[in-house]
């Protein structure tokens, strides 16, 4: 693939799976619907005296049938001495997204500490920038948001990570779609103990409201179901009725659930409750690729510390006071 810009602007550099040829040519091993790169630019000279940017790129590819063609998009950026009007029209995932490019960088090319602090750094200029405009406090709040659930993921925890966890999310971070980010930084929490009615056998309905990822938001009496589109867990809450256990898990109590099975007996269970859970897991395994796993935890395990740790607004974890 290669990128072109119109006169007065240069590329610095590229992110993602690629190898780069050249000032603008990139190689692709594999590309697909779902790969992302970015491309930086900026000014070859002081100013930039053309109201409009182009930028181009072409593809050369060859399809599953076998043919050869090129692809080509181009894109007319205005251009404005106005600061506020560019701040205006920043894209919150876009801005999160390189800066996390960058971030993995220098965690695979130097220490795990100087990446969070470069990734700390772009978020607070960022947000020192927008700060000043009202209309942007949205996407303020998301790059903030977005970006401690970065620093929080296993790509640039300073927790015990083992080593090929971090690279395998290095990498996919390093390909991910745009619109996944926001549920790769930020999961979506869920409580299930209570489906609509909506929800039937051909997964049809509405998802659940979304949660704060916080301790405070959470019930003992209920189950919650959690996902990043890379996996999902499902929290089963001591408290939680016997007759839902009875009827999505086919056990009494939560005592008598079987972590490691409970997926299994769910798919068994033909009531209208674990039917209503089961489509609802399968429509999230729809929305994305790979395939989501689920993992199954009750209070008190030891396996809730990683559901805890997804709790991205809570300060510290919060397992002690689940687990008394």
């Amino acid at each position: 693939m290669r990128v072109r810009a119109s006169k007065g602007w240069k590329i610095t550099n590229w992110y993602g799976h690629c190898h780069v040829r050249g000032s603008d040519l990139m190689v692709l091993a594999n590309c697909h619907a779902d790969q992302t790169y970015t491309v930086t630019f900026e000014h070859e000279e002081n100013v930039v005296t053309d109201k409009i940017a182009y930028i181009q790129s072409a593809l050369l590819h060859t399809t599953s049938n076998g043919e050869r063609r090129i692809r080509v998009c181009t894109y007319a950026i205005p251009i404005s001495d106005n600061v506020s009007q560019v701040l205006c029209s920043v894209d919150p995932e876009a801005v999160v997204l390189t800066v996390a490019h960058l971030g993995i960088s220098s965690v695979l090319g130097g220490k795990l500490s100087d990446a969070r602090a470069q990734v700390q750094t772009h978020c607070s200029r960022i947000a020192n920038a927008l700060s000043s405009l009202n209309a942007m406090q949205s996407a303020l709040s998301q790059i903030v948001v977005y970006t401690l659930g970065l620093l929080k993921s296993p790509c640039f925890s300073e927790g015990n990570v083992p080593d090929d966890t971090r690279v395998y999310h290095c990498m996919r971070l390093m390909s991910l779609p745009l619109d996944h980010l926001a549920v790769y930084c930020y999961p979506r929490l869920m409580c299930i103990s209570d489906l609509g009615s909506d929800y039937n056998d051909k997964g049809l309905g509405t998802l659940p409201p979304s949660l704060k990822l916080t301790h405070s938001t959470l019930s003992q009496d209920s189950a919650y179901l959690i996902e990043n589109g890379e996996c999902m867990i499902l929290w089963v809450g001591k408290g939680v009725s016997s007759q839902w256990l009875q009827s999505v898990f086919d056990v009494p109590s939560v005592d008598a659930l079987n972590c490691d099975l409970a997926e299994s007996f769910m798919a068994s269970c033909r009531s209208p409750a674990a039917i209503r859970l089961s489509a609802l897991i399968r429509n999230l395994r729809h929305m994305y690729l790979p395939y989501m796993h689920l993992y199954v935890s009750k209070q008190g395990n030891d396996s809730e510390m990683k559901f805890f740790a997804w709790l991205i607004e809570d300060k510290t974890p919060w397992y002690d006071a689940y687990t008394c």
